[in-house]
């Protein structure tokens, strides 16, 4: 993710030609993918049998309308509220664009959906394939549509045509999908570590298969152009290589079943990393990004040193916050009260 948006926002327009950055950016698509596809997964691995209790539910929406909040405050285009009526259109399309936190907030809400309307095991995989299912059939509809009648909060879901980099068209099936896979793992784990790589190792080589076979066809209904965009061909592609990428680090990790106390810090606190690092690289309305201050225009060596500090610098973030939040809460909680102070002083 860090690599992904520093190399985007910072190496020279000359260096973006050629297999090597054309294989980089097939390869930058599994990062959301494999994010997504977890975060459904991990829906499901920590949602207990009483999920469908009111308060488990509240708690949980409540957490996904912060997510929500925090995808649109990372878009805020105005330094305070005071220019919100003088925004322009463009202002107004790139605060609305539905980001990487939209989708899942809302993703992950249809999975708390799912687990209130489907309370068995073999429900919940039945609606939430089926609702995977619908998404991937009604993305080429929603992208090609008329939809300048649709309010531009709910156009920005529907299609990349407003600027969204992802709307839950086709963005929600990866998650959906992982709540599917996370209900299969339940029963893989039981095993151990060779039948969870294997059972890994089928199911993706399985969908790749099929995606090589649908590539294959003479058929283009979406356009020859589509499978980059629409075609449910590309996320089988994805989901086939993400599932493959798991049944290796299944394997290779069959020895080791607890995290190091780094990797548990930056896990727990990645969404602390994502909104630091996309001030750092992209800049707010507050402050200048890498972005703005270097632009398109550093040569790779430079870029890779950039991507470097700032790994080490997230690491450092996590690991701090995480030893904070752990042994002085209270002086945590006055962080974050006292930050969330100054972002709406500055706001107003």
């Amino acid at each position: 993710m860090v690599q992904n948006h520093t190399i985007d926002a910072l190496l020279a327009t000359e260096l973006r030609v050629g297999p090597v950055f054309d294989g980089w950016t097939f390869i930058r698509g599994l990062t959301p993918s494999t994010f997504l596809m977890l975060a459904g997964c991990a829906f499901v691995l920590a949602t207990p049998r009483d999920a469908v209790a009111p308060g488990t539910t509240w708690r949980r929406l409540r957490r996904f309308g912060f997510f929500l909040l925090l995808g649109y405050a990372l878009h805020i285009p105005v330094e305070s509220v005071s220019q919100v009526p003088s925004m322009s259109a463009e202002a107004w399309q790139q605060f609305l664009m539905a980001d990487v936190l939209q989708c899942i907030a809302l993703s992950l809400a249809a999975l708390q959906g799912i687990a209130l309307v489907a309370r068995s095991r073999g429900a919940f995989l039945t609606v939430a394939a089926g609702a995977c299912l619908a998404v991937l059939a009604l993305t080429p509809v929603t992208w090609q549509a008329d939809t300048g009648a649709v309010p531009p909060v709910v156009r920005a879901y529907l299609s990349e045509g407003t600027g969204s980099l992802f709307p839950l068209f086709p963005w929600m099936a990866y998650v959906l999908f992982g709540g599917v896979m996370g209900e299969l793992y339940t029963g893989w784990r039981r095993g151990g570590p060779a039948v969870e790589a294997r059972s890994w190792l089928l199911w993706g080589a399985g969908f790749a298969a099929l995606a090589l076979a649908a590539s294959r066809l003479p058929l283009h209904p979406f356009g020859p152009a589509a499978w980059q965009t629409i075609s449910p061909t590309l996320f089988l592609i994805r989901v086939g290589l993400v599932m493959t990428l798991l049944a290796a680090l299944t394997y290779l990790l069959r020895h080791h079943r607890s995290m190091s106390p780094v990797l548990a810090a930056i896990s727990r606190e990645s969404l602390l990393v994502y909104a630091a690092h996309l001030c750092v690289v992209y800049g707010s309305p507050w402050n200048a990004g890498l972005r703005q201050t270097f632009g398109a225009s550093l040569a790779l060596p430079a870029v890779l040193g950039i991507v470097a500090a700032l790994l080490a610098g997230s690491v450092l973030l996590a690991c701090y916050w995480r030893e904070c939040k752990v042994r002085r809460p209270t002086a945590a909680r006055a962080i974050r009260v006292g930050l969330a102070v100054v972002l709406a002083a500055r706001l107003i």
